[in-house]
């Protein structure tokens, strides 16, 4: 905290320098008038007016009073009323801390879904990590974030620094106008107008592990072939016309990691070799509304209902094969095995439905508009009709769609 506070300490004294620089004079306030209404880090940075009667100047940003803009101009303090106005155009340093912070975020967020999404598994479930593999992953963090880094530094190096103010013809633009410059210029926080937020966490689901009683009684080794973890379960963009309220569009997946079971047996007379697998992958595009009961410069809380359509994808695959030995009429001893019986399963199924789910979450800032904190959501459920696998044994059986999950949120607050 120390150093972020000596950082800011620093950087407002740059900005402040350079102002002092550029003009190439010490500030004299015009009569009657305080530079204390402009933010430190705008403080005499360059300005061009465009006047109504088509003219138009340039200098440095010195004061703005209730009803005037006060700009230095070859030594000399120019008082402009706000009613004169046509068009203001104020530089802007560009925030290199800030670029470079999204960018490391995003680096490692999108490195970490490139690194671990299993090819295997439905989008962004990550694979299981091993032990052996920590050290090589915390290098590939590094890889990420400073990758991240280094995009956020051109980021910057593209940015205009620029704020345009148009103030048109009419009295009521030109208020409205005049009221966003004073508040930029005064370096006044504003309430967040438009939220993005991506989640990711486990999944806490029963279509997965529908087949574990059964599998599991009958003998059956099970494994899963990745982690419940999804990286990317929910992305989501609102709009608050009028705080706390939102309203907006978000992507939910509600997939499931694959399960597999295996079964193997030889007692010299008989051999089995069975294996089934479950698959289940579900998207939904939902419209979404929001509560956000509290959104300060420290933390964000929102809570909301989301309904949509939603397509699920479900498929069972299996393979069976049981062989007995034949006795050799010479020998009289086992000497090969004949299939008896053999099957094979492929069975899938599409559904597209209405669906739904609640969601809450809080976030704390890290840096401006950017926050990190922890989410969670509960989809609506349904049931649906599975028929039986009669070659495997299995019976009909109803599985339940739909599941919930926890963990992770990014936001970014404009």
């Amino acid at each position: 905290m120390k150093t972020k506070g000596v950082v800011v300490l620093i950087s407002v004294v740059l900005c402040l320098s350079s102002g002092l620089k550029s003009s190439g004079q010490e500030p004299s306030a015009a009569s009657g008038y305080t530079l204390h209404s402009v933010a430190p880090h705008l403080a005499y940075s360059e300005i061009l007016v465009y006047l109504q009667d088509g003219s138009s100047f340039s200098g440095f940003l010195a004061a703005v009073e209730p009803d005037a803009l006060i700009v230095r101009k070859d030594g000399q303090d120019i008082i402009v009323p706000r009613q004169a106005l046509r068009k203001i155009l104020l530089k802007t340093d560009p925030n290199l801390n800030r670029n470079m912070l999204y960018g490391m975020a995003a680096g490692i967020y999108v490195g970490n879904i490139l690194l671990l999404h299993d090819t295997y598994e439905p989008f962004a479930f990550a694979e299981k990590i091993e032990d052996e593999d920590i050290w090589w992953g915390l290098l590939f963090e590094s890889m990420f974030a400073a990758g991240g880094i280094g995009l956020g530094y051109l980021a910057t190096l593209l940015e205009t620094g620029e704020k345009s103010f148009e103030f048109g013809t009419n009295e009521q633009a030109k208020a409205a106008t005049w009221d966003k410059f004073r508040v930029f210029t005064a370096g006044v926080p504003q309430p967040a107008k438009i939220h993005f937020s991506i989640h990711g966490g486990s999944v806490f689901g029963d279509f997965s592990s529908s087949y574990d009683d059964f599998f599991g009684q009958a003998g059956y080794q099970s494994y899963a072939g990745a982690s419940r973890f999804n990286l990317m379960r929910r992305v989501q963009l609102t709009y608050s016309p009028i705080p706390p309220l939102e309203f907006g569009l978000a992507y939910l997946s509600a997939s499931e990691p694959s399960s597999s079971y295996y079964f193997y047996s030889d007692d010299g007379v008989t051999s089995v070799h069975s294996s089934f697998s479950s698959n289940y992958s579900q998207t939904g595009l939902y419209l979404v509304g929001a509560l956000r009961p509290f959104n300060n410069p420290i933390a964000s809380g929102n809570i909301g209902l989301a309904i949509g359509a939603a397509r699920a994808q479900f498929e069972f695959t299996g393979y069976l094969d049981i062989s007995e030995y034949m006795l050799d009429p010479v020998t009289q001893a086992f000497w090969t095995y004949a299939t008896t019986k053999s099957a094979e399963l492929t069975y899938k199924n599409t559904k597209t439905f209405f669906s739904g789910f609640v969601f809450a979450e809080v976030s704390f800032r890290l840096y401006q508009n950017l926050h990190l904190g922890i989410s969670a959501d509960y989809m609506l459920k349904r049931t649906e009709e599975i028929p039986p696998f009669v070659d495997f044994g299995i019976p009909a059986r109803e599985v339940r769609l739909g599941n919930a999950s926890i963990g992770f949120t990014m936001e970014w607050h404009f």
